[in-house]
């Protein structure tokens, strides 16, 4: 803001990437709730993504590197379109609860309906392993002022898409659901393909991001919490194939905890990947870094910081950086506040580098806070941690896998895994099991719960 007079000078800059992508988006959000205060956050957040037009160029399917959406997301934001896009895609706060249920898996906030993460009814369809075939259900309500009539269009690479109904006639305020079915033609394993979905009527056309990957192994819930010292899971795993499912299981390992002392970083050292490195590598002002040696075969291995733990509790912003024998950053997790965490698979037997560094302490000074590790190794007989596999799978259909424990002790902490293989022996899936008994449940406690990955 100017007042009584000119500036005596005048200063610009050209800026790109989410930072700036952030204020203006939340901008526009805030004009449209303006514009429609009765609309939820959901609905604005899906009038922002279904008015957008693309601007990415032609490039090979599974290009992970900015090419593909992963680079503008729903794409290049329309103002003036969003502000009547006639239909959006609402979500519930059940269904937000529903869905963290689904994620987490942690019984004492969940009902039985967890709701997998491709189900949440957003304005972006995406399914990350499809085995030969798979649907989603979506819903839209009408928030145009008259009556509408919308015919679907959909293409996906190497699939076939089929939405049922193909027309939904919506009065103003009605909802409607519809589905989206899939099944891989000619996709190849493991790429992903990206497409789109798109509404229309006389006056809207209402564009969602379609993206699908096949998967010719398996598809399992990636995490499993709880919070009792014995306690079992079934596993809802799809198949890719006919056969018999190996399972490795590794764990349950308890957390070892460190607590050590970082001091403030200096300003502007801490911006960039490698002002990250740097500082780890030196292991100066700001930066605590504590080399930890990986055993072999190693299935995962997770390192955290927790606000609990930090003298500044949120106040405190902390970063977390690990880096291998040749100081190359294998991992970093940087948000606002103390609460970090880095989870690694695959790593080879030796030792890593876990950088905690300082980015903005609330004395400015220095923090005293608690480095929590652990490593899963394959047969470890601690936490008994057993598997149940079914007899046969099939190609395209749903198996159930047991998994449970015993013998934990309350009040602490702990890691463990289950890789399932093929019938050659090829590991296809990796479910990370972590276990939490601080002051939540009684020792004599069993939780059991079904978990599903679609």
């Amino acid at each position: 803001m100017i007042a009584g007079g000119a500036p005596a000078y005048s200063v610009s800059n050209y800026l790109t990437g989410t930072s700036m992508a952030t204020p203006h988006v939340a901008g526009l959000a805030a004009l449209l709730k303006q514009r429609h205060p009765d609309w939820s956050p959901a609905a604005i957040k899906s009038a922002l993504m279904t008015s957008t037009r693309s601007v990415l160029p032609t490039a090979p399917g599974g290009d992970e590197d900015g090419a593909l959406p992963w680079g503008q997301g729903a794409g290049l934001v329309v103002p003036n379109n969003a502000a009547d896009p006639g239909l959006v895609y609402d979500v519930a706060a059940s269904d937000y609860q529903r869905y963290i249920c689904g994620i987490t898996t942690d019984s004492r906030d969940c009902a039985s309906d967890a709701l997998p993460g491709h189900a949440l009814n957003l304005a972006s369809i995406t399914l990350p392993a499809v085995v030969g075939n798979q649907s989603v259900q979506r819903r839209v309500t009408n928030v145009g002022d008259k009556a509408a009539v919308y015919t679907a269009s959909a293409s996906l690479d190497g699939f076939a898409v089929t939405v049922t109904p193909f027309t939904l006639s919506l009065a103003p305020g009605e909802t409607q659901s519809y589905t989206v079915a899939l099944e891989r033609t000619a996709a190849d394993d493991g790429v992903w393909q990206v497409g789109e979905l798109v509404w229309n009527d006389s006056e809207h056309k209402v564009r969602s991001p379609l993206l699908a990957r096949y998967n010719s192994g398996a598809y399992a819930p990636a995490l499993v919490s709880a919070s009792t010292v014995s306690g079992s899971r079934q596993l809802d795993v799809v198949t890719g194939f006919n056969g018999m499912l190996g399972a490795l299981k590794a764990g349950m390992r308890e957390y070892t905890r460190l607590a050590q002392t970082v001091t403030q970083a200096a300003p502007g050292s801490l911006e960039t990947m490698d002002g990250v490195v740097a500082a780890c590598t030196a292991r100066g002002a700001g930066v605590k870094a504590v080399t930890l040696g990986i055993p072999n075969q190693t299935m995962i291995a997770r390192f955290e910081l927790s606000s609990r733990d930090s003298a500044g509790g949120d106040d405190d912003d902390l970063d977390l950086a690990v880096l291998d024998q040749r100081n190359n950053l294998i991992a970093y997790s940087a948000h606002a506040g103390a609460n970090e965490s880095v989870t690694l698979t695959n790593l080879p037997m030796g030792v890593v580098k876990v950088c905690v560094l300082g980015y903005q302490l609330k004395n400015g000074a220095s923090t005293s806070y608690t480095l929590s590790y652990a490593t899963a190794i394959p047969n470890d007989t601690k936490g008994n941690l057993k598997v149940a596999l079914p007899g046969q799978v099939r190609q395209g259909g749903t198996a159930s896998v047991g998994v449970s424990w015993s013998g934990l002790e309350q009040g602490k902490r702990y890691l463990g895994g289950v890789r399932l293989l093929n019938p050659d022996g090829r590991a296809v899936t990796l479910t990370e099991i972590n276990l939490d008994t601080r002051d939540v449940a009684p020792a004599t406690a069993t939780d059991k719960r079904r978990v599903s990955a679609r």
